[in-house]
């Protein structure tokens, strides 16, 4: 870790002469993605830390480097060595990062460096209240410091854009638009800013390729009802066919830079933007003493949360091929012994992905943990991590795919050689508790928070658990993680589930040291029952790949459960069967068997 430490050193330096008292690296760009492009890897710099998300706070005689459950045991390795601290977010033993920022702007004229570009708007928010109710002489600095150090920092650079027929979009741009403007006249809104790269791309039928298993494009939009404009990083590179699409539908095409001109520019207009997908420095640009502010929750991030009909037959293909993918992979390794390690093994599984129609991408990266990597929830082996896969323990398999028919997520845990009685048990309960919530019936209008109980129940009853959420929203061959909705136990996740919604259901249980446990497939959210009780809903997997029966104490199973796997495995065999070879097929046959 010279080389971290060495890079603090020089940044530091730098603080003292600006007289900067504090530093905020954020993992986000200006569009608060999930994933990030290279350019925006400031924090993965500076700190060494690769997870997809965390927060470095480096001040003149401490960095503390911020980051969730997914990551404590990721983080505990690659900061060792380091000035950095990890600071466990959600332990109630570590504050939050909030909470420590304040604490430091507690002292006198304590000033904290942050790019306002990166910097959440709704967090900004809470420090400027808290520096005023304070009265206090502290101040936030818009100025990137880790980029007068990053001698060797990537481009910012955009790639093609293409479009989304409609044959895979089910919705043309203008019903799209129409439903938006309806949304804003019922709020009385007469400029939408949209900065969500997502929200942007499924709004408009475009896809790109500027980040990382993200097909999106770097873009900003501003919607009014006589005027649509898209801000693009590749303006002038746009090929033909794409330019008659915007001219044909009658959007503007202006700099990606300009929008914040645009924004300022704004005069007596009632401005709606997604608190949560904006940051601060479009919040700042706008003159809110001749504008009025509204802040909405992203007026498309429900249109593209709920598929529509022809969205959702694309779905099913895609899951169909990507089963046929996955399956070719555990029957490689059931059946193989030649000499396996991690990545050789995502790699195969990649290649057998490219073999099937229409994909485009891994939609993250493959998670591959044999043994103790499995208790690494977000595990992603490189060459100095990487291990052979060997006999007698689990292998963790957690991946997922981009076609034109859509995007998939996947985790298996594969059973390889023998194992213990004890790791049977675990195996079966996280697979109970997979098909608790599965098979749940829920009213219309519950949230995830609630939803949630019914998978952690089995594992709480066993004083066992698991430190992140059991399911997330899936976006059509956008991100991999969408919202609004989700599946976990937090009590600020408060949107409902409704029909059309495609959610994962993955929980696990890991031991550090040991091994780790996960079972996921997607589902869909379809209608079950109506009363004069309401309306009932239930799930679908789309998913259709075979657990390991190979990790099943029967015994611990119920006849419902029995019944719920045979009737899904049934269906695997029916439907997948027919697109492998005999002896595939065969061997599918077995991995199908009734239990």
């Amino acid at each position: 870790m010279a080389d971290i430490n060495s890079k603090i050193d020089k940044l530091r330096n730098i603080m003292k002469e600006k007289q900067i008292d504090g530093v905020l690296v954020m993992t986000d760009d200006y569009h608060l993605s999930e994933y990030v492009g290279s350019y925006f890897k400031g924090r993965e710099y500076i700190s060494g830390f690769t997870g997809s998300q965390g927060k470095a706070l480096i001040t003149l005689d401490e960095c503390k480097l911020f980051t969730d459950g997914r990551y404590f045991l990721q983080a505990e390795e690659e900061l060792k060595d380091s000035y950095f601290t990890l600071q466990k977010e959600g332990n109630k033993n570590y504050k939050s990062l909030l909470e420590q920022i304040k604490d430091y702007l507690l002292r006198d004229n304590f000033n904290l460096a942050v790019d306002f570009k990166t910097l959440p708007y709704s967090f900004a928010k809470s420090l400027e209240d808290f520096i005023e109710s304070n009265n206090l002489s502290s101040s936030l600095i818009n100025e990137d410091l880790v980029s007068l150090i990053w001698d060797d920092r990537p481009s910012l650079v955009s790639k093609p854009i293409f479009l989304l027929p409609l044959k895979y979009s089910g919705e043309s741009y203008k019903d799209k638009l129409a439903k938006l403007l309806s949304k804003m006249e019922r709020d009385k809104t007469d400029t939408y800013l949209l900065t969500s790269l997502e929200s942007i791309c499924y709004l408009f039928n475009i896809r790109g390729d500027d980040i990382e298993y993200t097909p999106v494009c770097y873009a900003y939009s501003l919607i009014s009802k006589d005027r649509q404009t898209i801000y693009l990083l590749n303006k002038d590179s746009l090929d033909k066919k794409v330019k008659k699409y915007f001219l044909d539908n009658d959007i503007e095409v202006k700099d990606y830079f300009a929008f914040y001109d645009d924004v300022a520019s704004l005069i007596s207009k009632t401005i709606a933007l997604d608190k949560n997908n904006s940051n601060y420095q479009t919040v700042k640009v706008i003159d809110n003493q001749v504008n009025k502010i509204n802040f909405i929750n992203d007026y498309v991030i429900e249109m593209k949360a709920i598929k529509n009909e022809i969205e959702i037959k694309n779905f099913k293909k895609a899951h169909l091929y990507d089963a046929v993918a996955v399956i070719k992979l555990l029957i490689y390794l059931k059946t193989n012994k030649e000499y396996k390690d991690e990545l050789s093994i995502a790699k195969k599984l990649e290649d057998f992905r490219k073999e099937q129609p229409t994909f485009i991408e891994s939609s993250f990266a493959t998670i591959c943990g044999f043994g103790p990597h499995g208790a690494i929830v977000h595990y992603e082996a490189t060459e100095e991590t990487n291990v052979e896969v060997t006999d007698n323990n689990l292998l963790l398999i957690d991946s997922g795919g981009h076609y034109l028919y859509g995007t998939t997520d996947i985790t298996r845990t594969v059973v390889l050689g023998k194992i213990s009685n004890v790791m049977k048990k675990h195996f079966t309960l996280v697979l109970k508790s997979h098909i608790a919530l599965a098979s749940t019936v829920f009213k219309e209008g519950l949230s995830g928070s609630i939803i949630d109980y019914a998978s952690r129940e089995i594992l709480y009853k066993n004083y066992l658990d698991y430190n992140h959420g059991t399911g997330h929203g899936v976006g059509y061959l956008l991100s991999v993680h969408e919202g609004p909705q989700n599946i976990s136990c937090s009590r600020f996740n408060s949107h409902p589930i409704y029909q059309g919604m495609i959610t994962s259901d993955e929980p696990g249980l890991y031991l550090k040291d040991n091994y780790g446990i996960r079972h996921e497939n997607l589902l869909l959210c379809v209608n079950d029952h109506e009363n004069e009780f309401g309306k009932f809903l239930k799930f679908v997997p789309l998913t259709l790949v075979p657990f390991d029966l190979d990790g099943i104490d029967k015994k611990l199973l119920t006849q419902e459960e029995k019944d719920f796997l045979n009737k899904y495995h049934s269906t695997i065999y029916s439907k997948v069967s027919k697109y492998l070879s005999i002896d595939e097929a065969k061997i599918l046959k077995t991995m199908t068997r009734k239990i």
